[in-house]
């Protein structure tokens, strides 16, 4: 395999980590907003 192409695969599998990792951090986001709220109700 030439060295360009597993470069270009390795790039690829590294875009689909980070949107992965985007992806996981707005449900945290999301999370601790709803956990903030709840916090609210229950004080």
């Amino acid at each position: 395999m030439p060295i360009a192409d597993s470069f270009h695969e390795a790039n690829r599998r590294n875009q689909s980590m980070f949107s992965h990792i985007q992806v996981g951090a707005r449900d945290l986001v999301r999370l601790t907003a709803l956990y903030t709220a709840a916090l609210d109700e229950l004080g």
